[in-house]
């Protein structure tokens, strides 16, 4: 139910009028969202950070994050192996404890199954390993995390303890799940009226805005209120794969029209003969559908051996590792495929169902070498105009690259 499952913003104003949309709060931000009534449940987080893992020769860096215990069950997750935080290790001064992803036990820890129970010294603490989280599993983030550690306990290792009467102090992440019934609008006025309630002494000596606004916004960040860097990767790599799309497209109907003009005193014989012009558009159409159902599978072979590949070069810090062929990707290929044969078979169908008898029939094969379309030439231009447009965002792609690399760092 990720539609339920909701990050807390703050929108605000702060210096010279300019508008903030802060995802960062402070503990008694936190503590006011979990009596909000229209959240079955509040969870915070931090997002990862390296940190030191081990002592002496064997301390190396890993990415850790931490967790409310509330977190895990608000996602959905069960873990791979042990458990993970309790209510009590989620305090200031609980024996600490920690939770490592399974890549991390994979990766660093050998996958040794007797890892439950033995101890990691991570920054100032020495934590106890009571859990494996799932395979991929990263929180509400997309950034790898090696180790869990609990919120507060480990906070207060490595930060003392003042954060937790202070409003000054921004660290803590806040995801929250809808209650049954509520709306994303309620949860958002009720949430407001905690939040200005918990800061009534800062609005009043007019050191924080009293028209500060609390944003449920989706758990995926590309839907707003601002796109993560990943998510804009993301959107300018489907817009490019859709203009190139759209000119394949252009390209399969401008060889099918052709095809079709060259045979259209065939056509004009079927007709002739009794052929529907409803089954000549059904044959059009079918063999779009064939055309597309083997690019289609052309593509899902292709994408399956260069995914890693764009990773690699394009989304590094984003913990995608799993590139199977899954069914939302199986699905969205074969929507893909099914709009472009419908792309594909639109002009070609409609030239078929044209067809003018006498005309075609009486100009015989004078047909093959005569006139211009003028519906060819309009794909014609179609196809150059968004490849000048793929041209021009490459090149200006190519040119942010090269002043990125002369900057003198």
């Amino acid at each position: 139910d990720a539609d339920d499952v909701r990050r807390l913003h703050v929108r605000r104003e702060i210096f010279n009028g300019d508008i903030s949309i802060g995802r960062t709060l402070t503990w008694p931000d936190l503590v006011d969202f979990a009596g909000v009534g229209a959240f079955a449940s509040v969870a915070g987080f931090t997002t990862q950070r390296d940190m030191t893992v081990g002592r002496g020769e064997s301390a190396a860096q890993a990415r850790v994050a931490l967790a409310a215990a509330d977190l895990f069950g608000l996602l959905g997750v069960q873990p791979r192996m042990g458990r993970f935080f309790a209510p009590e290790d989620d305090r200031i001064g609980a024996p600490l404890v920690a939770v490592v992803s399974s890549e991390y036990w994979e990766r660093a820890l050998g996958a040794d199954p007797s890892v439950l129970g033995s101890t990691l010294d991570v920054g100032s603490g020495t934590y106890t390993v009571v859990g494996v989280a799932p395979p991929g599993f990263t929180g509400a983030e997309l950034s790898p995390v090696d180790v869990w550690l609990p919120l507060l306990a480990a906070q207060a290792v490595e930060n003392g303890t003042d954060w937790e009467t202070t409003r000054g102090w921004y660290w803590v992440h806040a995801v929250a799940r809808l209650a049954e019934g509520a709306t994303v609008e309620a949860a958002e006025a009720e949430a407001t009226a905690a939040h200005r309630a918990g800061r009534a002494e800062l609005i009043a000596e007019d050191r924080y805005d009293g028209g500060a606004e609390v944003l449920a916004s989706p758990i995926i960040e590309a839907r707003g209120p601002r796109p993560s860097g990943e998510a804009r990767v993301a959107e300018w790599l489907a817009g490019v794969s859709l203009v190139v799309l759209l000119v394949a497209c252009l390209n399969v109907a401008n060889l099918l029209l052709a095809r079709s003009i060259r045979g259209r005193r065939e056509t004009a014989v079927r007709l002739t003969l009794g052929v529907g012009r409803a089954r000549l558009i059904g044959e059009v159409l079918a063999e779009s559908l064939v055309l597309a159902g083997l690019g289609a599978v052309a593509a899902l072979l292709l994408a399956g051996g260069l995914s890693s590949i764009v990773y690699e070069s394009l989304l590094l810090g984003v913990a995608f590792t799993d590139f199977g062929l899954s069914g939302r990707l199986l699905g969205f290929t074969l929507a893909a495929a099914l709009l472009s044969a419908a792309v594909t078979a639109l002009v070609p169908a409609l030239q078929a169902g044209r067809v003018q008898l006498a005309g075609a029939l009486s100009a015989g094969g004078r047909s093959v070498a005569g006139g211009r379309s003028r519906t060819r030439v309009a794909l014609l231009v179609g196809q150059a105009a968004l490849s000048v447009l793929l041209l021009v965002g490459a090149g200006l792609f190519v040119r942010s690259l090269r002043n990125a690399e002369a900057q003198d760092l």
